[in-house]
């Protein structure tokens, strides 16, 4: 069994449940319904994804702090009912995603199934989620849908001038993983043995 390929490109990686490093490979049978986490699949609650029931979907897609959503923007409440938002308008509002069905519970259901994937032209990037949201865009885990200086979106065609700032974080980031992993290895802490002390 498989995960269908634009599920996998276009949901998992955004999602909570995802493991992209893993590849979309071939599930066997034994895996699906396990009841413990296998880091060697390709989502983590496979057994119970739905992916099947509504075709290119997943009823079970948990998002990333993606900009643009509900989920992410300084209105959003989830205490707020009927509208889970503390604006009296949503102007235009829609669904972007599906998915989310289980999270809620009893207690908020339609917050997590209806509302959280969500956007409206009201949209706007909460304050809490905004260096959360530029460091999940460089990890890959959210669209790069937005200007990481700005918090202005984009759009599917970036423009130069933002697609040049993610390049320069790209070059920022790899350059500090780099400086750490070339410091890892040419510190070496002494660890005292128990042998070291005898006689001391």
């Amino acid at each position: 069994m498989k995960i269908p390929d634009e599920i996998f490109e276009n949901r998992c990686r955004y999602c909570i449940h995802g493991s992209p490093e893993a590849g979309n490979k071939d599930i066997r049978k034994e895996w699906i319904f396990s009841q413990f986490y296998r880091k060697d699949l390709s989502c983590r609650i496979f057994g119970i994804s739905r992916f099947d029931e509504v075709p290119g979907e997943c009823l079970n897609f948990s998002p990333h702090h993606i900009f643009g959503i509900c989920y992410t923007c300084e209105y959003d409440n989830c205490f707020h009912e009927p509208t889970y938002c503390k604006r009296a308008e949503q102007p235009n509002k829609r669904q972007v995603f599906i998915g989310n069905g289980g999270l809620g519970g009893a207690h908020h259901p339609n917050y997590w199934k209806n509302h959280v994937l969500s956007t409206c032209d009201a949209y706007m990037p909460n304050h809490n989620w905004l260096d959360i949201m530029c460091r999940e865009a460089a990890d890959g885990k959210i669209p790069r849908n937005f200007d990481p200086e700005t918090m202005k979106p984009v759009g599917h065609v970036m423009e130069n001038e933002t697609a040049q700032k993610w390049a320069e974080i790209d070059r920022q980031r790899t350059a500090e993983k780099e400086s750490k992993q070339n410091t890892e290895e040419k510190t070496e802490i002494y660890q005292p043995s128990l042998f070291d002390l005898e006689g001391k």
